[in-house]
């Protein structure tokens, strides 16, 4: 007979041996029909099904009648040290909604939300043993801890203005780079070299009738120019793959493994990140680590990617300022002495195409700062999706982060 295990043995020293559920018999039991063997999942996420049956009995001369002797145990912890449970079934046949009991199997038709972390489910016949129990990891269902949007604003509009609705936008703008580049270029004319005199007289100051006989293709290639002229390395390739898809004008979300990876450590979704651990400890501490009394987080700001290397190298011309967020928690671990683990998803949403306050110069004073430096293809961008019907993208970036601590 081998020898007795401790009553309380942690989930880490019991993690082999519940994957391959080799169980021996307790030899506590004068039965002549003992369970020797049980078997279950090692791990179930909240919400869904479990499935425990015996898998051997010490040798009967009747088995059937053995599973008519089998009961079902369950106790439930709250952390991976499983010293001691928060809650016992001792007998599951009470409670038919949760557990469905077919001889020697049960079922538990779903995990409920305050099953974590792990339960230990036994099945016996005369005393519940733990050399003949199932240990199984609760895997919590994503818990929304926060989401937020901006007020609605345009820049998913297009092809709602007119010509003369756009020229009124073009006017100020034209008058503005005249006043501005004209006089460098004609008064110091020696110090430029020609094609830079002529790129100042055609793109900061071209006429209006000009700029609408463009076709489409021209229209493009400045708007790509735009973008490589505001982005470099992998960024230029995401913008420049940004200004395919909507040339391909078929709108939709915007999705990009490489655009993650850009973002995922930039300074403002880490400020995001460290709310969101500050706000759930404090929420872990307030109901005592249960989850399933957890409440949305009220987060301060959006993320933004406007400090001047993000603005210089690409993500101020592909993001900038964000419209929303959506944070969830995915995996939680209680540990001991109130220590925790988790992993976070941030989802965040973002608009590629521009509204009207983006273009507009009703004080030049006030010009934002991307007009005055390329205001003339911003212009095209604007006229490309809001004239010529070119449909924006909404682009979404996904990240895990992992997340410890205490409460």
């Amino acid at each position: 007979m081998p020898k007795s295990k401790p009553n309380n043995p942690s989930i880490g020293n019991n993690a082999s041996e519940s994957k391959d559920s080799t169980k021996q018999i307790c030899p506590l039991a004068n039965n002549n029909c003992l369970v020797k063997k049980i078997s279950g999942p090692d791990f179930v996420r909240v919400g869904n099904s479990a499935e425990y049956s015996v898998a051997e009995y010490t040798s009967a001369t009747d088995i059937e009648s053995c599973k008519e002797k089998v009961k079902w145990r369950i106790e439930c912890y709250s952390d991976s040290t499983m010293k001691k449970p928060i809650k016992v079934i001792e007998d599951c046949s009470v409670l038919p909604d949760v557990f469905n009991l077919r001889k020697d199997k049960l079922i538990i038709t779903a995990i409920p939300n305050n099953w974590y972390c792990c339960i230990r489910v036994f099945a016996f016949v005369s005393t519940p043993v733990f050399t003949v129990s199932q240990i199984t990891r609760i895997r919590i269902q994503p818990i929304l801890l926060s989401e937020k949007y901006r007020d609605y604003n345009d820049d998913l509009n297009y092809g709602d203005y007119s010509t003369r609705e756009f020229k009124k936008l073009y006017d100020p703008l034209l008058k503005k780079c005249r006043e501005k580049y004209l006089p460098v270029c004609s008064q110091y004319p020696n110090c430029f070299a020609d094609y830079l005199i002529e790129e100042c007289l055609n793109k900061y100051c071209l006429p209006f009738e000009s700029f609408i006989s463009m076709n489409d293709s021209q229209l493009f290639e400045i708007f790509e120019k735009l973008v490589k002229s505001w982005s470099i390395f992998n960024r230029e390739k995401i913008a420049v793959d940004l200004v395919k898809k909507v040339k391909e004008s078929k709108g939709g979300e915007y999705k990009s493994p490489l655009l993650n990876k850009e973002t995922k450590n930039q300074p403002s979704p880490k400020r995001l990140l460290d709310q969101v651990q500050e706000q759930f400890e404090r929420q872990l501490n307030l109901h005592n680590g249960r989850l399933d009394q957890i409440e949305e987080l009220n987060l301060i700001g959006f993320v933004r990617f406007n400090t001047r290397w993000e603005k210089f190298s690409g993500l101020g011309i592909i993001l900038n300022g964000t419209q929303g967020y959506k944070i969830e928690l995915l995996e939680y671990t209680c540990k001991q002495n109130r220590n925790y683990h988790a992993k976070i998803q941030m989802t965040i949403y973002d608009h590629f195409g521009l509204d009207v306050n983006d273009v507009k110069i009703d004080n030049p004073s006030e010009m934002r700062s991307h007009m005055k430096m390329d205001g003339f293809s911003f212009l095209v961008w604007f006229y490309l999706q809001r004239v010529r019907g070119y449909k924006p993208l909404t682009t979404i970036i996904e990240n895990e982060y992992e997340i410890e601590g205490s409460y």
